[in-house]
C-alpha cells in the first residue's frame, strides 16, 4: 500500500470515528470515551506524519538530529503504558509521594528550635499522614513509616532509635484512622459534630499519645534525648502532633470534596482572605508590639465569619492560613506570644491555636448540622403540604 492510499484510508477512518463520536459518545462509558479520544488522536498523528513535507521526519535533513525523534519515543514508551497503569506502579508512586512530602514538611518543623533536635511543636506530617490514610486507605502506611524513618535518621538518630520513632509515628496514623472509622463512622467533610469531636478526641488527643511516648522513649533509650529533657520533649512532641491533626488534617480532608461558589460568594471569599491576612499580619507581623492577652482574640471575628459563611472548608482554610502566618511571625520575633526562646514562644502560640482550631471546627460543624436539619424540615413540610392538597382535592372530587 502506497503512502497516498494509506493516507486516504486514515482519512476515511478518521471520518468514521468522528461520526461515531457525534452520534454515540453520550451513550458510551467514561473508559470507552477515553479510548475513542485516544484512537482519534493516534489517527491524526499518523496522518500528520505522512502528510509532512519531509515524509516520516519532523524536521528538515539538516536539523533532523536537533529535534527529538517523537515517533521512536512513542514506540519505546508504548510497551511501558500497561506497567504504568498497573496497581503496583500506582501504589509505588503514591507511597513515594507520601514519603517525599512527609520528609519535606518534617524538615520544616525540625528547623524551628526542636527539643534535643527531634521534638518540635510544629509537626505538619501528623496531619498529612492521618489525611492520607483516611482518604487513600490503610495500605499507604509504608509511606508514613519510610518518611518518618528517613527524617529521624537524617536528624542524627541512630538506626534503632529512628526505627522506634518511625513505629510511633506510623502507629499514630493507623490507630487514629482506625478509631475514626470504627467509633464515629468518620466522614471527611467534617459537617457533623461527631466527626469533629472524633478528630479532636480520638485522633488529636489519644492517637498522638502513641507517637509522643514511643518517640521520646526511643530517643531517651538511645541517648539522644537526656533524662532531664524527657518531660519537655514529650509535651512538645504531643502538642506538635495534636496541632498537625487539628490544622493540617482538616485542610487536606477538605480537598476531597467540591465546594461550588457563585460569583458573589467568590468575591466574599476574597474579602475574607484579605481580612484573615490583614489581621494575622497586624498581630504577628510586628505591627502591634504590645503583649496584652486580649489582642490575639481579635482573630476570632474573621474565623467566625469563615465558619458562618463557608462552613467546614472555610474554617479549615482560615485556621491553616492564620496558623502559618502566626508561626512565621512568631519565629521572626513578632506577636504577643514572643518569649525568651523560640521554643517557648511557639509552645504558647500552639497552645492558643489548638483552642482556636477546636472552637472554630466545632462551630462550623454545628452550623452545618443546623443547616441540614432546616433543609430536611423544609422538605418534610413541603411533602406534608403536597399530601394535604392531594387529599383535599380527592375529597372535593368525591363530594362533587
Amino acid at each position: 500500500m502506497t503512502d497516498i492510499e494509506f493516507t486516504e484510508q486514515l482519512e476515511r477512518t478518521r471520518h468514521r470515528l468522528q461520526r461515531f463520536q457525534e452520534h454515540y459518545e453520550a451513550q458510551l462509558s467514561h473508559t470507552d470515551r477515553r479510548w475513542l479520544h485516544l484512537a482519534l488522536h493516534e489517527v491524526q498523528l499518523y496522518r500528520a506524519e505522512l502528510s509532512h513535507p519531509f515524509g516520516g521526519r519532523r524536521t528538515a535533513p539538516r536539523t533532523q538530529g536537533m529535534a527529538p525523534p517523537w515517533p521512536a519515543i512513542r514506540r519505546a514508551i508504548r510497551p511501558l503504558v500497561p506497567v504504568m497503569r498497573s496497581r503496583a506502579f500506582v501504589y509505588t508512586v503514591h507511597v513515594g509521594l507520601l514519603c517525599l512530602i512527609y520528609v519535606s514538611t518534617a524538615k520544616l518543623g525540625l528547623s524551628l528550635d526542636a527539643v534535643s533536635g527531634f521534638a518540635t511543636v510544629v509537626w505538619p506530617p501528623t496531619g498529612l499522614a492521618l489525611a492520607a490514610l483516611i482518604l487513600g486507605g490503610f495500605h499507604l502506611w509504608p509511606g508514613v513509616a519510610l518518611g518518618a524513618f528517613l527524617v529521624n535518621l537524617s536528624a542524627g538518630a541512630p538506626l534503632l532509635v529512628a526505627g522506634g520513632m518511625a513505629v510511633g509515628n506510623t502507629l499514630e496514623a493507623l490507630v487514629g484512622t482506625w478509631l475514626l472509622h470504627r467509633v464515629v463512622g468518620f466522614q471527611p467533610a467534617l459537617e457533623r459534630l461527631r466527626d469533629v469531636l472524633g478528630l479532636v478526641v480520638l485522633a488529636g488527643l489519644l492517637s498522638t499519645l502513641l507517637s509522643a511516648t514511643l518517640g521520646v522513649t526511643s530517643g531517651w533509650l538511645g541517648g539522644v534525648i537526656p533524662s532531664a529533657a524527657y518531660g519537655e520533649a514529650w509535651w512538645t512532641w504531643w502538642l506538635g502532633d495534636l496541632m498537625g491533626d487539628l490544622v493540617v488534617a482538616p485542610l487536606l480532608l477538605m480537598w476531597n470534596g467540591r465546594m461550588r461558589l457563585s460569583s458573589r460568594r467568590i468575591a466574599e471569599a476574597g474579602a475574607l482572605l484579605g481580612a484573615i491576612v490583614a489581621a494575622s499580619l497586624l498581630l504577628f507581623g510586628g505591627l502591634w508590639v504590645t503583649t496584652e492577652p486580649v489582642h490575639p482574640y481579635l482573630l476570632l471575628p474573621v474565623l467566625i465569619w469563615a465558619a458562618l459563611r463557608f462552613s467546614a472548608p472555610g474554617a479549615a482554610m482560615a485556621t491553616a492560613i492564620i496558623s502559618a502566618l502566626a508561626i512565621w511571625g512568631t519565629a521572626q520575633g513578632g506577636g504577643p506570644f514572643v518569649r525568651g526562646t523560640l521554643h517557648e514562644s511557639l509552645l504558647l502560640l500552639q497552645a492558643f491555636m489548638s483552642i482556636v482550631a477546636v472552637t472554630i471546627l466545632v462551630l462550623a460543624a454545628a452550623i452545618s448540622e443546623r443547616t441540614q436539619a432546616n433543609a430536611a424540615g423544609d422538605r418534610v413540610a413541603a411533602m406534608v403540604a403536597s399530601s394535604q392538597d392531594a387529599l383535599l382535592h380527592e375529597t372535593m372530587e368525591g363530594r362533587s
